[in-house]
């Protein structure tokens, strides 16, 4: 029983820190869901030469009681997250060291007193390795409180043939201390907010980030019992109404949802927000206003409906845009897995473009999806990006994801993100689409990996800012067509591949220097010679593609700089060294009388490899300086 209370206090600390992030921001735009693993896994914080430091301010009055756990909760700009957890001492000082001090990075510290969560956000100014923060907690009182509802809004997005339903209220609280009615409390008392769901909700919807600490349904009543700090707060929650049985004939643009929804409290403003694409809401009394308000990378419509006394309804219709449910609409026609992988995991964001044909919208019948994204067992999900959450992509009942739609017309981009565990040492990544896709692209951040695949095609790396990538590819995948990746680190004791195709070279010169020998014997004793321009253009692109890939090697810090300096200068004084003994045998084969006419040979650049024309003076692609005589002089 110890242990179990143990762990619930740990769960409702971790759902209070995630609270108090809410607290500290406002509106969508800036509280997006952070969806780890199963079973809420998060891993510790990214190491570096920080150090976050601070007290644990009590209430004033308050003499004992600062020794508490601290939670120290990071996002980085890449939006992976970290948590490590600690104890301050009876005065109230705690100290995280060892962690990063990227300004990007936001910290937020947490604690619970008294089962109240408080929070406080840190952050790192430029060059700062010391960040210090306190954390003030403040007295806590469960008797009933006044508060003002200043504005209620509603969003409205169809998810498949549902529609979505998240609601704000936005509380403002006077006093400087923080209600709350414990559990043990609430059979006999009234909420502290209290807000009503219309009859036709079909799914109730707890917002993320720990709000369930104090937010009950019951029935058609939300009921929210606290916390409620000084100041402005924020409460979210969100619903579902089937409209199915409403819409028999999805094509029909002339369908109506007709909905009424009681507010108990109230509200100083009311607002419905709907997809700056699609219909706005119709009824007595509701402007449109004129500008839109941008949430989540997406534009709404902003409708205003007016104050509302406590005990009043909202009442609205709502256009059903057009739609239809075929499948057969929509395709992958691009799909981009970018991976990047260390010894304990390997990061995926993975990038879908889905085009949807014909003039009409497309969305899942109830219960069913247009596109299931599977992700690997024991995979990491860290979230969505793109219009992802706008078209309806969520979890699968029988796990990862699905998408329901609405996908307007033509092309839709839409972005996953997600962690897989290296497991003996490789990192593996199993793709399957249940749709066909036209292209895959699959690139591979360049630390020292070999990529296997016997379904994808090799690519040219490229570079990307500092980064550079492996690419792979594959054209007119089948529905269904599994693609296996495996990263493969290099072994570090043994001969790099570059040295091994390095020392080939070597071999295959001397195999050259061995068959050529022999001909220039025949050819002084008056025998007829053998074309010999086939063996040289061989040896010379041989070499020249060891140089183009020696210099990759170079650049992505595969080869130290001594070995790369000494095979350069061997690579290309093979290469200068070929290209003048293919001059001298066609001088001397020009100077023989029963000798045919025949064209120069073409001479290439040393330091590029590209081809060298008549006349040039300096290489096309590199701009190396070009002799007389054709060959370029840099070396």
């Amino acid at each position: 029983m110890m242990a179990r209370a143990f762990a619930r206090r740990r769960t409702r600390l971790l759902g209070g820190l995630a609270l108090a992030s809410l607290i500290a921001t406002s509106g969508w735009a800036q509280s997006g869901a952070q969806v780890t693993g199963p079973g809420g896994g998060v891993p510790d914080l990214a190491p570096g030469d920080g150090v976050v430091r601070g007290r644990i301010v009590l209430p004033e009055g308050v003499r004992t009681g600062a020794d508490l756990e601290i939670i120290l909760y990071a996002l980085q700009a890449n939006g992976q997250p970290g948590l490590r957890r600690g104890q301050a001492d009876p005065s109230g000082f705690f100290s995280f060291d060892n962690v990063s001090s990227d300004p990007s990075t936001v910290y937020l510290l947490g604690t619970q007193y008294q089962d109240v969560p408080f929070g406080q956000r840190v952050t790192f100014s430029e060059g700062e390795k010391v960040a210090e923060a306190l954390l003030p907690l403040r007295a806590i009182r469960s008797d009933p409180v006044s508060i003002r509802i200043d504005e209620t809004t509603y969003k409205l997005d169809w998810v498949g043939s549902q529609l979505f339903v998240q609601a704000s209220h936005q509380l403002h609280h006077d006093r400087d201390d923080v209600s709350f009615i414990p559990e043990d409390q609430r059979s006999n008392r009234p909420p502290l907010f209290k807000a009503k769901l219309p009859s036709e909700f079909s799914e109730f919807v707890s917002s993320p980030g720990g709000l369930e600490q104090g937010l009950e349904q019951r029935g058609e009543d939300i009921l929210f019992w606290g916390p409620i700090y000084p100041g402005d707060q924020e409460i979210r929650y969100g619903f579902l109404i089937d409209t199915e049985s409403r819409m028999p004939n999805p094509s029909d643009m002339t369908q109506n949802l007709s909905l009424r929804w009681p507010l108990p409290e109230g509200a100083t403003q009311v607002f419905l927000l709907t997809p700056a694409t699609e219909p706005t809401p119709i009824g007595a009394g509701i402007e449109t206003l004129p500008l839109p308000r941008d949430l989540e990378e997406r534009s709404y419509s902003q409708s205003a409906l007016g104050p509302r006394a406590p005990g009043d309804s909202i009442e609205f219709v709502l256009p059903i845009p057009a739609a239809s449910d075929d499948p057969t609409r929509m395709k992958i026609a691009r799909a981009d897995y970018w991976l990047e992988a260390d010894d304990t995991a390997m990061q995926v964001n993975a990038e879908f473009t889905l085009s949807v044909s014909g003039g009409l919208r497309l969305l899942a019948r109830n219960g069913e999806g247009l596109l299931r994204l599977p992700l690997p067992q024991g995979a990491e999900f860290a979230g969505l990006s793109g219009s992802a959450e706008a078209v309806g992509l969520g979890p699968h009942p029988d796990g990862g994801l699905t998408l329901r739609g609405p996908l307007p017309p033509g092309q839709t981009t839409l972005g996953v993100r997600y962690r897989v565990p290296v497991q003996s040492g490789l990192a593996q990544l199993d793709l399957d689409f249940d749709r066909p896709v036209d292209i895959l692209n699959v690139l591979v951040a360049d630390t020292g990996v070999v990529v296997e695949s016997p379904r994808l095609h090799k690519r040219r790396p490229f570079r990307s800012g500092t980064r550079v990538y492996l690419h792979r590819e594959a054209y007119q995948l089948r529905a269904g067509e599994p693609v296996p990746i495996v990263l493969i680190p290099f072994e570090r004791q043994a001969m790099s591949p570059r040295l091994s195709a390095v020392a080939g070279v070597g071999l295959a010169i001397a195999a050259a220097a061995w068959l050529i020998v022999p001909l220039r014997r025949r050819q002084k004793s008056g025998q007829p010679a053998v074309p010999l321009v086939s063996e040289w253009a061989i040896e010379r692109e041989t070499i020249y593609e060891n140089l183009r890939d020696l210099e990759h090697d170079h650049e992505t810090g595969k080869i130290e700089e001594g070995d790369y300096e000494r095979m350069r200068h061997d690579l290309r004084a093979a290469a200068i060294d070929l290209m003048r003994q293919e001059r001298d045998q066609n001088g001397h084969q020009a100077a023989e009388p029963s000798a045919p006419q025949t064209s120069a040979t073409a001479s290439f650049c040393t330091q590029c490899g590209t081809r060298i024309e008549a006349g040039w003076r300096f290489c096309s692609n590199c701009g190396t300086p070009v002799s007389e005589d054709g060959s370029s002089e840099a070396i």
